[in-house]
């Protein structure tokens, strides 16, 4: 069997860490619409605004994490947000994913108070999964999103 190695995704990865991407977008029927140069810029150019970990078996990516920081008053710290992860078909069931989620945790750069994720009501085997692994959902807020075209909302309408 062959090891999978995880470690710090580099600009080198970029068009596949991209088609990996497009490939849990695919599954999960989401449109894809970062490009390799946009990712690039968001990944690596100051300022960087989230990490990636890929996970590598025989010169493949089989697997990536991209997670951000965030800080949370209430559990007295940082967390990571985990806005994507994927595992490729062969792979999954394996315990990849939640491999990957700990070294996020562990290659944060800072004492992780909790980590965070969105889960899809279409996904159920998936939200069923992170129960398993302890992750409870929120009692107290709702996911919302303001998408860029509806900034004028809270800018005030002109």
């Amino acid at each position: 069997m062959t090891e999978i190695v995880l470690r710090k995704a580099t600009e080198t990865d970029l068009t596949e860490l991209n088609s990996a991407l497009q490939q849990l977008s695919e599954h999960m029927g989401d449109p894809h619409a970062i490009t390799d140069d946009e990712l690039g810029k968001l990944l690596f150019n100051a300022p960087v605004q989230a990490d990636a970990l890929v996970a590598e078996k025989r010169g493949e990516i089989v697997g990536t994490v991209m997670y951000s920081p965030f800080i949370s008053t209430t559990k007295g710290g940082a967390g990571i947000y985990i806005s994507d992860l994927w595992v490729s078909a062969a792979e999954r069931g394996q315990g990849l994913g939640p491999k990957l989620m700990a070294a996020a945790a562990d290659h944060a750069g800072f004492d992780v108070k909790l980590i965070r994720l969105a889960v899809y009501h279409t996904n159920p085997s998936a939200f069923q999964t992170y129960l398993k692994l302890g992750f409870k959902p929120d009692e107290t807020a709702e996911f919302l999103s303001l998408a860029s075209s509806d900034f004028k909302n809270i800018r005030g309408k002109k």
